[in-house]
């Protein structure tokens, strides 16, 4: 059967990859052709691991650990996956972190951590793979994850509803500057999925879900794992 997404000779690398989308993401992509190098900040014997309960093992899949918040681990990192995998195609700001406190409570260090990882990194890393896009006179495709609360306010979670909101504007940033370079840039907003930050972070408690289920025109909210 043809593949309706052929990504042979693309390399893709995509920041939080370890993360319970980041490991599905890597997967899929690489059954469809891609060369996926998934970064996290886990040790490599545990990174391996779980992409190996994913499903997702072999040469088409390649981990670098690196702090994206770091300027020279980020450097070193895209100089590294140069020379093992070749430059990237389309780069995935992915990694991101989420913190539930009533607002009056939210500890201000918390807010910084946040802000530090979902917006800064990902413009660090936009950032380095534009330049090198731009040394090389390269196409690049940049992709950022926000999430449906970029527009849609959600209790207790007020600054990462925030971070979203700021990568939203972010990507139309590089998208306008960058276009007339062949430089692309997009991003994608997830619902609320029962895996990752949302179900260590106690956002989809049954009274949640109850609420939730009113939010969506389909009147279906589903808590299960798919």
């Amino acid at each position: 059967m043809e593949k309706l997404l052929d990504l042979t000779e693309r390399v893709i690398l995509i920041t939080g990859g370890c993360g319970a989308i980041g490991r599905v993401v890597g997967r899929v992509l690489a059954e469809h052709g891609a060369t996926v190098v998934a970064n996290d900040i886990v040790p490599e014997d545990e990174a391996a691991q779980m992409f190996a309960n994913e499903g997702a093992s072999g040469s088409t899949i390649g981990y670098w650990r690196a702090d994206a918040t770091r300027p020279d681990s980020v450097e070193s990192m895209f100089q590294q996956v140069e020379e093992r995998y070749g430059v990237p195609n389309i780069v995935c700001c992915h990694a991101g972190m989420a913190g539930s406190f009533p607002i009056d409570k939210y500890p201000l260090e918390g807010f910084d951590a946040i802000f530090n990882l979902n917006v800064r990194s990902s413009f660090l890393v936009a950032q380095t793979a534009a330049q090198r896009w731009l040394q090389q006179n390269r196409r690049g495709h940049l992709i950022f994850t926000t999430s449906w609360v970029q527009d849609v306010p959600w209790p207790e979670i007020t600054p990462y509803t925030a971070t979203k909101a700021a990568l939203k504007a972010m990507m139309r940033g590089f998208a306008r500057e960058l276009a007339p370079h062949g430089i692309r840039a997009n991003a994608i907003a997830p619902g609320i999925v029962a895996v990752g930050m949302a179900s260590i972070n106690g956002i989809l408690s049954l009274p949640i879900a109850l609420v939730l289920k009113r939010q969506f025109r389909l009147g279906i909210c589903s808590l299960q794992r798919q």
